[in-house]
């Protein structure tokens, strides 16, 4: 209040957009149909279909296409999810033909006799009479509902049904892929059916086309007229003009039929020349959205071939708030002891590091909600593996500040001021920052592009994380610590934490094959797990039967799965279920179950009956369903693992190429022989534990596979970083064993910090998260701390004993070797005696021969003495 008046501020609520699995709708999967000899082309019935979405004003829809010709449309928050499957199935394929045989005004004895007949508006039906038989038919679109009504829908086997196939010119229309068990009543049906569409293509092999769709602008518009009621008004191309024009100045008075996907929409009588291309579709029209969804499908274009739908199921809006407000208690949780873990260990840097982490967490959430938008980068569509995606990201963003404070301890150790510290620990870890999010953001990239919808989620808020982690570790942590220095905080430096630190006892070069007997005891159980079958697919990967059940009043699934497993059924404990929201305060459940015997719905029948005796429930119907992850997308994963793989390697051979491009190779190489550890790791656990508590692996376990090849490499980078320097710098006398493991020595507490951070938000997400995301959160789990031992114990480990053998094969060949280069450097001198000696050597940054300091004999002043035998030379 102030003189008087309130000030109100208007705050506009930017809503984060929510994926399907939050905010509900509609997930469906589609099968293309060619002809034989037909291909598809996925480009262009992913643009039909995207078109026509955009027509129902969806948005964020994720269409993608899944491989053996399937395509999946997530439709995030609709109500009219099934009106919308059914107008993606319609080819919209637009035939105009001249109906030469059919009787007209000028033609009054033609063959046919074409009559529309209408109980109710927009049902009208085509009946065509043949004079010459006296036997009338229908057109294909009403042929085919009935087939699919009368037929389709109740061939399942049964008492008094023998099997029956389907044959010419039905089968040439409809793809039937299981057995027909038909009665009597019905095989007669079948047969009239068949003999209508004989009858149908006979009068359409012998009507001229006029046009087609490709003859129609994408301009078509929905009205209504006062005689006719909605219509649909077309305008032709140029071409069109052309063949509408000649025609109906040669056909006055006759018959031109608009046939839409086999259904005669009308057959007018052409009254007058149409010179001006333009043209209407009336009648057949209940109401005037039937017209503007047909304008709408004409404008999207035609699909080159029918679309089935193979799975589609609804998702419950109501289970999206519960969900998110688990994982955000997850997130919060695990911020919170990320949070107080650097301020304990850290003490001032934590501090400032804690403050960091709380801008970081603010601008990556305002980037989900579109304040990127004027750089053309839209919001992002958060899902629950998005979320999950998001949250590592908070414990990998501490990554770089922890980096960065164990630089800055160092130099202060040293005895420099502490903005000559800060300078100089910036200056250090940069590098090692900048390549290891850099391979993360490869990974990233990778997922993004190769992965399904799921996949893509947890890839972008991933990236988006990593992308403004750099920011906010590179200016805002520099900020505040130069604001420290002007405050005169660096007169007190036991604020900064100097005596804490990790200070490892161990040799973990000199005792690497204990730490590689450690790995194979662990890859080897699982491997032999993994080949006996434990690595257990999902429903996603096997398909099963669906069965959908309407109950009258609100369940949750776990009274289903309560249900389930009261019954005693173990084929019904793996299920998947979904639930829709049904009539008043009913719920409707997809259940699907991996088995696809014809007696499968019958066991879920048994145990829901069995289940819910007080609640009225009516099994509405039941279907086969295939994988929703095909074997292409299964090949897609292992593409995305290879070629993530190959460009870090790439990468790193760039970054690491102090000795050459191909000693980068080695250091790239060695990276991705500890990432393959991992991921075997992780596998065999995963199949271990499939064995013994039932896990099985779904979309989600490809996205953790995918993440742990991203932060094995981060891990590993940070310690190949030192390594490299200290190359470069590398003390006298010093063997390249012991500058490799003092190298391991100096990051053991940046790995193992930043992993602890890591953990502490996994531990988090299992303990508070989403159950639906537990899975992905133990892989998670597995892969950080096999990724971490991997880094320390195998990586650098691997780069040393190839450097020996190198060494080894030099001296046997009467060469020198100097570590890190791409080929053994020095030519040897035969002499007389046949004795060999090199004759120069390489020197190393610091001038230092690479010999001398690396056997232990002292320097030699740029000399090389002679040497016997296969002695190790460096």
């Amino acid at each position: 209040m102030l003189l008087g008046y309130s000030i109100y501020f208007d705050r506009p609520s930017v809503p984060i957009h929510k994926g399907l699995d939050i905010s509900g709708g509609v997930r469906a999967i589609l099968q293309a149909e060619p002809k034989p000899g037909q291909t598809v082309d996925p480009n262009t019935i992913i643009k039909v279909i995207s078109n026509r979405v955009d027509a129902f004003g969806v948005a964020e829809p994720v269409i993608q296409y899944r491989g053996n010709n399937q395509f999946t449309v997530e439709l995030p928050n609709v109500k009219n999810g099934q009106e919308i499957i059914d107008q993606l199935q319609a080819t919209a394929q637009l035939d105009f033909r001249y109906f030469k045989d059919v009787q007209s005004t000028r033609n009054q004895f033609a063959r046919y006799k074409y009559t529309e007949a209408s109980d109710r508006p927009g049902q009208d039906t085509s009946l065509f009479t043949d004079t010459s038989t006296n036997r009338s038919f229908r057109d294909q679109f009403q042929i085919l509902q009935d087939f699919q009504k009368n037929i389709l829908d109740n061939a399942q086997k049964r008492p008094g049904a023998t099997e029956t196939s389907v044959t010419s010119p039905l089968s040439d229309v409809v793809h039937v892929n299981e057995a027909l068990y038909l009665t009597a009543d019905q095989v007669t049906q079948l047969n009239a059916l068949q003999q209508e569409l004989a009858d149908y293509n006979q009068l359409i092999s012998d009507s001229p086309q006029v046009m087609n769709g490709g003859d129609i602008q994408s301009n078509a518009s929905a009205g209504i007229d006062g005689t006719t009621g909605p219509i649909v008004d077309l305008k032709t191309t140029a071409d069109g003009v052309d063949k509408l024009g000649k025609f109906s100045r040669e056909h006055v008075n006759e018959s031109m039929a608009i046939i839409l996907d086999g259904r005669v929409l009308e057959a007018p009588n052409v009254k007058e020349p149409m010179e001006n291309g333009t043209c209407e579709i009336s009648g057949g029209f209940a109401t005037l959205k039937d017209a503007q969804n047909l304008a709408n499908l004409l404008n999207a274009g035609a699909l080159p071939m029918p679309l089935s739908v193979i799975y589609t199921y609804s998702v419950d809006g109501t289970l999206g708030p519960a969900a998110v407000n688990k994982s955000l208690l997850a997130g919060g949780i695990g911020l919170a002891l990320v949070l107080a873990f650097m301020a304990l260990y850290y003490l001032l840097p934590g501090l400032l590091a804690d403050c960091a982490l709380i801008i970081y967490t603010l601008f990556t959430l305002a980037v989900f909600k579109g304040a990127l938008n004027w750089l053309g980068i839209p919001p992002v569509t958060l899902t629950l593996p998005g979320i999950a995606g998001f949250i590592l990201s908070v414990g990998m963003a501490v990554d770089a500040n922890i980096l960065i404070f164990e630089r800055l301890k160092e130099e202060l150790r040293n005895g420099k001021s502490l903005k000559a510290a800060i300078d100089a620990g910036f200056s250090r870890a940069f590098p090692a920052i900048r390549d290891s999010n850099l391979c993360t953001l490869i990974t990233s990239f990778i997922l993004f592009t190769m992965g399904t919808a799921e996949v893509k989620g947890f890839a972008l808020t991933l990236g988006i994380g990593v992308i403004i982690s750099l920011f906010t570790a590179v200016t805002v942590t520099r900020t505040l610590l130069y604001l420290l220095v002007a405050a005169g905080a660096g007169k007190n430096l036991n604020l900064f934490g100097l005596k804490r630190q990790w200070e490892p006892k161990f040799n973990a070069v000199k005792n690497r094959k204990w730490f590689y007997g450690l790995s194979l005891l662990i890859i080897i159980p699982g491997m032999i797990a993994f080949f006996l079958g434990g690595l257990k697919q999902g429903i996603e990967f096997t398909g099963g039967t669906e069965c959908a059940v309407n109950f009258d009043h609100s369940i949750q699934r776990k009274d289903i799965i309560n249900a389930f497993n009261t019954s005693g059924n173990s084929g019904l404990k793996d299920s998947l279920i979904v639930l829709a929201k049904g009539k008043g305060d009913g719920t409707i459940a997809f259940i699907t179950v991996k088995s696809k015997a014809s007696g499968a719905y019958l066991q879920i029948e048994r145990a829901i009956d069995a289940g819910f005796p007080d609640n009225q429930h009516d099994f509405e119907s039941h279907q086969t369903v295939g994988p929703q992850i095909s074997k292409e997308l299964k090949w897609d994963a292992l593409q995305a693992v290879l070629t993530a793989s190959a460009l870090i390697v790439l990468y790193l051979a760039f970054a690491f190429s102090i000795g050459g491009f191909v000693a980068g190779l080695r250091f790239g190489a060695s990276a991705i022989v500890a990432l393959f550890h991992d991921v075997l790791v992780l596998i065999g656990l995963f199949s271990i534990m499939g064995f013994v508590l039932n896990w099985q692996i779904d979309s989600l376990f490809v996205t953790a596979v995918l993440t742990v090849v991203g932060f094995s490499v981060h891990d590993t980078i940070v310690i190949f970083d030192r390594l490299r320097e200290n190359l470069r710098h590398k003390k006298k006398a010093e063997s390249f064993d012991d500058l490799a493991n003092r190298s391991i020595q100096q990051s053991f507490a940046r790995s193992i910090n930043t992993s602890a951070t890591v953990i502490m938000t996994l531990v988090a997400l299992l303990v508070f998260g989403e159950p639906s995301t537990k899975l992905l959160d133990w892989a998670l789990l597995i892969g950080i701390v096999s990724g971490t031992y991997s880094s320390i114990f195998n990586a650098t480990p691997i780069l040393v004993d190839w450097e020996l053998w190198l060494t080894h094969r030099a001296a046997e060949q009467g060469t020198h070797y100097q570590i890190g280069t791409p080929e053994p450097l020095a030519a040897v001198a035969k002499s007389s005696g046949g004795s060999s000696a090199p004759t120069k050597v390489a020197l190393d940054a610091d001038s230092t021969p690479s010999s001398a300091p690396l056997n232990g004999s002292g320097p030699t002043h740029g000399k090389l003495k002679k040497r016997s035998g296969s002695s190790r030379r460096f």
